[in-house]
């Protein structure tokens, strides 16, 4: 389990690096998280580079010795999976690769970071006030909204504690 301040770093983390990027790109929340987007410019921009690989499951996180980083990922990788691993390049810089099953806090940081980069909270939370009514929230229209899977918009609610105050 992730302690509050834990949670509370990695959030600046992703909502700054999306910040920045966006800013790089001259755009502006809420903006599509499309896989091809995020192979194309997010991960280029932190310079990174994404290689598609038939098999790999899911993907990949490998710094290299020039400060770069390589995620390696199947062909039908998902846009959550590609964010992850961009969190551990944040989280853990250029340390070895990361194994789930050798800290599993880690992973669940870099979850947390993608969940926080892909939904930052105050975009989210606009998009949660402006797609409710009488207190039921349209989570299907934020979806669509930010072009995320539906489980990550409810998880994310469920991490800013916001579901208990809106219904799904």
């Amino acid at each position: 389990m992730l302690s509050n301040e834990y949670k509370e770093y990695i959030e600046n983390i992703g909502t700054r690096a999306k910040e920045l990027a966006l800013a790089k790109l001259q755009k502006v929340e809420p903006v599509k998280n499309t896989k091809d987007f995020f192979k194309d410019s997010i991960i280029p921009l932190f310079g990174g580079n994404v290689v598609e690989q038939d098999g790999a499951i899911p993907a990949r996180y490998t710094p290299d010795e020039s400060g770069g980083f390589t995620i390696t990922c199947d062909k039908d990788v998902s846009v959550i999976d590609l964010a992850h691993e961009l969190g551990h390049h944040f989280l853990l810089g250029h340390e070895a690769a990361c194994d789930a099953r050798e800290d599993p806090i880690e992973e669940m940081a870099a979850d947390y970071f993608a969940k926080s980069f892909l939904l930052p909270k105050k975009p989210f939370m606009e998009q949660v006030v402006k797609n409710s009514i009488d207190g039921r929230c349209d989570v299907v229209k934020i979806s669509e909204i930010f072009d995320t899977p539906y489980f990550i918009v409810e998880c994310r609610g469920k991490d800013l504690n916001i579901w208990s105050r809106c219904e799904v």
